[in-house]
């Protein structure tokens, strides 16, 4: 791709995820230089707006998990305590209820770090000739997951498992777009993408953290500065979205002491973009539970929400986002 330029592609969506969804991906590096053109495949049309959005109640429900690190059950003492099934549970329940809904949307997306600190990992194996899966994506893959972030911790069994990984058991495409330099994991991550569901175009950015990235050989990986590529990036996807999201694994704040934080956390991240440019951003990294008893003050920045659902799927984040006249914001998270 020439510098400065994406490729927009039209991709299968999961089949599991939202209802008649369409899935839009972009391609290209825009760690490089500010993005000035957008260049859709042969054939590829993203949908205008929904010609009744200034009129029609929209809503959309997303879901957000961060920081599972494989945990899909817990084995205790007591014994096995379900956590992806509860999780399940609650996600089936509402996509029924919003199935033949034509105005509400439904979406359920992962903030990173879905690997590492479970005895599932042991089913990744050493190398890709002795992988056998990655449970926590062939899980979310079932159970409609739509999209997911990096998180550093994915890569700590090797960028080649990780690879194998994705190209194997994810249904959903992986986000990061700081993330360059990596053959192993080429073609198969997208700096962001666009999700149209009941009409509404969802625009969303993925970020790595940099901090705690365990680099392992031959990888070659490098994480850019999260607020210059946001800077290149975020300009360009905007006007083609009604909504924006940034799905970050970059922690909460710099002044976080639960994870490294470099560069910039959430909240930086957020004082650091223009008014109106994104609708909300969606964490991990530094496992903390935002908002459990409704949206607050602290977590809202430059007008920008911030939500966070803490680690090893305790909790399931919800957020409503609503229109009223064409314009969208988060009423409930």
């Amino acid at each position: 791709m020439i510098p400065g330029s994406l490729r927009l592609i039209k991709a299968p969506a999961n089949p599991h995820g939202a209802d008649d969804s369409q899935l839009f991906l972009f391609e290209g590096d825009p760690t490089i230089a500010p993005v000035r053109e957008i260049i859709p495949d042969e054939g590829v049309l993203l949908p205008p707006p929904r010609a009744d959005l200034a009129s029609c109640p929209c809503r959309l429900k997303i879901f957000h998990i961060n920081d599972l690190h494989g945990h899909i059950t817990q084995f205790t003492t007591d014994g096995e305590q379900p956590v992806l099934s509860r999780i399940v549970s609650r996600l089936r329940e509402v996509r029924r209820q919003y199935r033949d809904h034509p105005d509400t949307g439904v979406l359920v997306m992962s903030a990173g770090d879905d690997l590492v600190g479970a005895i599932f990992d042991e089913l990744m194996g050493d190398d890709p000739d002795s992988f056998a899966l990655h449970a926590g994506y062939r899980l979310f893959s079932a159970a409609g997951v739509d999209i997911s972030v990096l998180g550093n911790h994915d890569f700590d069994l090797g960028t080649d498992v990780l690879a194998q990984a994705i190209l194997q058991d994810a249904q959903f495409p992986m986000l990061s777009a700081n993330l360059v330099s990596c053959h192993w994991l080429a073609d198969l991550y997208y700096p962001a993408a666009i999700l149209v569901t009941k009409g509404i175009r969802v625009g969303i950015i993925g970020l790595t953290s940099p901090g705690q990235v365990r680099q392992p050989l031959d990888s070659n990986l490098q994480m850019i500065n999260p607020l210059q590529v946001i800077d290149n990036l975020l300009p360009a996807i905007r006007p083609l979205c009604d909504v924006l999201i940034i799905l970050s694994h970059l922690g909460y704040s710099l002044s976080s002491g639960s994870a490294s934080v470099r560069d910039a956390g959430d909240k930086e991240l957020a004082r650091s973009l223009p008014p109106g440019s994104a609708h909300l951003i969606i964490g991990g990294h530094t496992h903390n539970i935002l908002n459990e008893q409704g949206l607050t003050v602290d977590n809202i920045v430059n007008s920008i929400p911030i939500v966070q659902a803490g680690r090893l799927g305790r909790n399931l984040g919800e957020v409503d986002i609503t229109f009223h006249k064409g314009e969208a914001a988060v009423s409930h998270a």
